[in-house]
């Protein structure tokens, strides 16, 4: 991977990750394009360059996770034998509703990255005249093996792209009330919006659309639901690019070359992020979800055609 193909899969990244179209979708085809998807670098990279989303988030968001309200002192309180301070303060504190529906993901993505082949000691003779993707399964290769599969994430495209067709009909009586995540986010809604990003571990589905429907089911209106997914997505983010830069340095090692092209990546990532962010909000109270919809329907549809027209050899 060179400079361009590393600033242009940035800029994907940036202005994709938190639009309901799947970054990852995005990247996938891009880097095939540029024939580099098959570079363990490559795979790294497009996890990597998160870092530079996640903190575009923050610095837009500041005041909702730097502030001493959401920072709340009410384990201090308790200790003071103020209980009931104690309590409400949990029930209203920002950061554990985003730690509750952070907890599927983590719970679901720890599940489908373990190595249970190695962990049991299952023998080979075990999958003998069984699917591959059993194998692949067991041995924590399930996202690496969806993110090759390109007939899966167009599939998962197009059918996200169908419902968001429908989903601002269906949620209508959501934009007649101001939401806020404070009083309209609870403890419960916010694991029932964690369990819908846990339908983003297929490649294509796309984090934000899978939560900002799970927001919109939790009587959200479109603004506030996108908010929350994008606070969501500092935790869920960040754990994910933690994990596979730690593993990545154990099975490979991280050369510098390497690290100057993941700090161009998360600056371009992160100026990029900001931009489709402040316009995220602007544009889906305009025009609503069916936009993204029919692109995601396109986009898909392409993906299928060309991946058929590969296999033919006319391509």
């Amino acid at each position: 991977m060179d400079i361009v193909q590393a600033i242009i899969l940035a800029i994907i990244e940036g202005f994709t990750e938190f639009l309901p179209v799947s970054s990852t979708g995005h990247m996938i085809i891009a880097s095939d394009a540029m024939g580099i998807a098959s570079h363990p670098l490559t795979k790294l990279y497009e996890v990597g360059i998160q870092f530079g989303a996640i903190l575009a988030v923050v610095v837009i968001y500041y005041k909702k996770f730097l502030t001493s309200k959401n920072f709340d002192l009410s384990f201090f309180k308790f200790l003071f034998n103020d209980n009931r301070a104690f309590i409400n303060g949990l029930l209203n504190n920002f950061m554990v509703k985003l730690f509750i529906a952070f907890i599927p993901a983590a719970i679901f993505g720890k599940l489908v990255s373990t190595n249970f082949i190695k962990a049991f000691n299952i023998p080979n003779t075990f999958f003998q005249n069984k699917p591959a993707f059993i194998y692949t399964l067991l041995k924590g290769d399930y996202l690496d093996f969806w993110l090759e599969n390109y007939v899966g994430v167009a599939i998962a495209l197009i059918v996200g792209g169908i419902v968001l067709l429908f989903v601002d009909k269906y949620f209508i009586d959501n934009e007649a009330k101001d939401t806020t995540i404070e009083e309209h986010v609870n403890y419960k809604s916010a694991f029932f919006i964690g369990m819908f990003q846990v339908l983003a571990l297929f490649p294509g589905v796309s984090r934000s659309a899978a939560t900002i429907i799970g927001g919109l089911q939790q009587k959200l209106n479109r603004k506030t639901a996108a908010e929350f997914s994008f606070f969501l997505a500092v935790p869920t983010m960040f754990a994910a690019t933690a994990y596979k830069l730690l593993k990545f340095h154990q099975e490979f090692g991280i050369m510098k070359s390497d690290i100057n092209l993941l700090i161009i990546g998360n600056i371009v990532a992160f100026i990029v992020a900001i931009i489709a962010i402040k316009s995220f909000i602007g544009i889906l109270n305009r025009f609503g979800f069916k936009i993204f919809g029919v692109y995601r329907i396109v986009l898909g549809v392409l993906l299928l055609v060309t991946f058929a027209l590969q296999k033919s050899g006319i391509a």
